[in-house]
């Protein structure tokens, strides 16, 4: 439970770093691009090494259905950040930026609780970390970005963006008791959590525009946690 609870409130403090960064500092949107594809490059490499392959160890129409399921859910909560992001006023554009916190939390409650119960490595566990909290740097800078747009005030920003990270810690503790309840289905948390981390990474992390700077970022990403997976 302490070790859940600690993951949840270190993503939520990168998170909140990447909101002080932007809205004290200048930055450019392009090495933004290159963060964010070198995080989908270990969260694309923890989504393989880390979660599918330990549950296709179990069973391969078991990951299957994960796999659905966990797209599903994803999709579902996309759906919702669509709706409230048509409407660019303050309380739609805040809850948008929070309901799209969830998944990671959602992920890190499951990875600290897998590795405690022994159904992953710490080198699965370290990687899975790394790569969300990582991404979530510039996450909270995009969404101080978001309010700064709107004509926000720079601590305003901060605050929103810090504050949007908040579900982060309450979704790992959340998981962290679904998990303990329904523990015989543990292949199935492992299928999903891998499916929403694959649906980010398409999604999010990887630039629609991408040059080679932002490729090879990737794929620097995708090396560092394959090494650190098996050095680990």
């Amino acid at each position: 439970m302490l070790l859940t609870i600690l993951c949840g409130l270190i993503i939520w403090f990168t998170t909140s770093i990447g909101a002080i960064i932007v809205s004290l500092f200048p930055i450019n949107k392009k090495y933004l691009y290159i963060c964010l594809s070198f995080s989908g490059g270990i969260m694309l490499s923890s989504t393989i090494f880390s979660l599918l392959i330990p549950a296709l160890e179990f069973s391969f129409i078991k990951v299957v259905i994960g796999l659905v399921v966990g797209l599903c859910i994803i999709m579902y909560l996309d759906k919702l950040v669509d709706k409230y992001s048509v409407n660019k006023s303050n309380n739609m554009l805040f809850m948008a930026m929070t309901i799209h916190n969830i998944p990671e939390g959602i992920l890190v409650g499951l990875s600290s609780v897998m590795y405690a119960n022994g159904n992953i490595t710490l080198s699965s566990l370290i990687s899975l970390f790394i790569g969300i909290a990582l991404q979530n740097i510039p996450e909270g800078s995009s969404v101080a970005l978001s309010y700064r747009s709107l004509g926000y005030s720079k601590f305003k920003s901060i605050i929103l963006g810090v504050l949007s990270g908040i579900v982060e810690p309450i979704a790992c503790i959340l998981t962290y008791y679904l998990f303990n309840i329904f523990d015989s289905v543990v292949v199935y948390f492992l299928a999903g959590s891998a499916s929403i981390m694959l649906y980010v990474v398409i999604t999010e992390l990887i630039p629609q525009k991408n040059d080679n700077k932002t490729i090879l970022s990737f794929y620097t990403g995708f090396l560092f946690m394959l090494c650190l997976d098996f050095l680990l």
